[in-house]
């Protein structure tokens, strides 16, 4: 042969080529063991970025650890698996930080209200399954949610834009100045599962105050169900970021079926609801399958971006559990979204990393992964088994009757800061959690590269502009 040395070449080429791009998961999603064991693929996946050392994912934001936390205890739930149910309750516990509010010392400088309330949203997934701590803690999981909805409750605030939640906890966050949809959205969603859950009419009254200034502020639109990602104090929040996230919808839609679910199947939580629903069918679905057309048309999906979807589904299958008449909807676009997420899942060292591009739906991986990436495409899948879900408790029902509605409610960020902030970059939050990122980094060290290393060595940057993102205001959307 004249050029072996090129053959050679040519053929390793061709060897990396079909083991990086041929093995799309194929999903039968009416064979159980198919099902099975596509969830048992992205599961491993997805914990290859897991640190047993602080319980959480590396490569990614504190709150998608949070919201993984949701999809591994329904991996326990639904598939009668229970390899990380213990896993879960150290994590749910350890990051709950030494005041039990989700409020870590590691996490303080980057504290978004947004983050505070996906984690709030995990113990009350554990509330409500009635999962067992895996070791004695002073704090119930219900009491955990409850402080972590005072702290965000308590930072509510009136001197600017007349009412709302801002995205970033504290004045010294540069996100501080952004009123963000995703902060209140969970903070409307936390106060409407703590309201069914306990009873309690002061969290049914925060539900109505967050409705009640979502809707007057143009947050959401009460017409069609948009939901908008939020505005600035600096113009009294009259100037909106009409951005639309799948997330953003997402939370709000958890909520209002939680409310339908509380009072009994009301017209009014029916009518939001189903507008809700109506809205995500519309925006957030192409051709039955689950996509963020703000990102993914423009292929600019950043870090956060790609956890968006898992949000959505994870409402999806929050709205059929506690309003059944929901399925007709619904499942249809589990069927259709999980598949197509599964095909996605055909790249990476392993063959098998999930990409962000369900839509495509043809089995080609996007060249992007992550814990974002497998945090979505996971749930897609696993809500196919939505019905198997057992009833979810209450106080009165559950086995830990720990409840304590005032928990950290004496905090000093009950407070109203009045500051100069500038609006929030990107460049701005991906600085402020450089060092938490460049520790777990560290930590990890030399094992780390083969897990997240792309073809350029690099780590994927949330400094990843979105077309639609075309001044320092407009970089407010990536609300989390």
């Amino acid at each position: 042969m004249k050029y072996p040395f090129l053959f050679s070449i040519l053929y390793v080429i061709s060897i990396y080529l079909a083991f990086f791009q041929a093995q799309a998961i194929q999903l039968d999603i009416n064979d159980d063991d198919s099902v099975r064991n596509a969830v048992s693929s992205m599961t491993g996946e997805l914990m290859n970025y897991w640190n047993g050392s602080d319980y959480k994912f590396v490569a990614s934001y504190w709150w998608v650890t949070g919201a993984s936390m949701t999809a591994l205890l329904n991996n326990d739930i639904l598939f009668g698996n229970n390899t990380y149910t213990d896993l879960v309750s150290e994590s749910l516990l350890y990051n709950a930080g030494s005041d039990h509010d989700y409020q870590p010392s590691d996490e303080y400088f980057n504290l978004g209200n947004d983050d505070q309330g996906i984690w709030g949203t995990a113990a009350m997934d554990a509330a409500e399954l009635d999962l067992k701590q895996v070791k004695s803690s002073t704090a119930s999981w219900l009491e955990l949610s409850q402080a972590a909805f005072n702290r965000m409750s308590g930072r509510w605030d009136n001197v600017n834009c007349e009412g709302g939640l801002r995205w970033q906890a504290f004045p010294w966050l540069s996100g501080y100045s952004y009123k963000s949809s995703i902060s209140n959205g969970l903070l409307f969603q936390l106060a409407a599962r703590l309201a069914r859950f306990t009873h309690e009419s002061s969290y049914e009254d925060w539900v109505h105050r967050v409705w009640d200034w979502s809707t007057s502020s143009g947050f959401v639109n009460e017409t069609d169900f948009s939901v908008y990602d939020g505005s600035s104090v600096a113009t009294n929040c009259t100037d909106i970021d009409h951005s639309q996230w799948s997330y953003n919808l997402g939370v709000y839609m958890t909520g209002a079926a939680y409310m339908y679910n509380h009072t009994q199947g009301s017209d009014l939580w029916k009518n939001r609801l189903d507008g809700f629903i109506s809205h995500a069918i519309s925006s957030f679905t192409k051709d039955g399958v689950a996509w963020d057309p703000q990102c993914e048309t423009s292929n600019t999906c950043n870090i956060d971006q790609t956890a968006f979807k898992g949000i959505l589904m994870q409402s999806f299958g929050n709205a059929i559990r506690l309003a059944p008449y929901t399925r007709n909807k619904l499942y249809p676009l589990i069927k259709t979204s999980a598949p197509a997420a599964a095909l996605a899942c055909s790249g990476g060292y392993s063959g098998s990393s999930c990409g962000v591009h369900w839509s495509w739906n043809n089995g080609t991986w996007d060249g992007t992964y992550g814990v974002g990436q497998q945090f979505s495409a996971l749930e897609a899948v696993q809500m196919l088994y939505v019905d198997k879900y057992p009833s979810i408790v209450t106080l009165s029902s559950s086995s830990d009757n720990r409840s304590n509605a005032t928990y950290a409610s004496d905090n000093s960020s009950t407070k109203n800061y009045e500051v100069n902030v500038p609006p929030a970059t990107e460049a701005d939050r991906g600085g402020a959690g450089f060092l938490t990122f460049l520790s777990a980094f560290l930590l990890l060290g030399a094992s780390v590269w083969a897990i997240i290393e792309d073809e350029e060595g690099n780590i994927p940057s949330r400094i990843h502009r979105s077309s639609s993102q075309k001044d320092e205001k407009d970089e407010n959307v990536m609300n989390v």
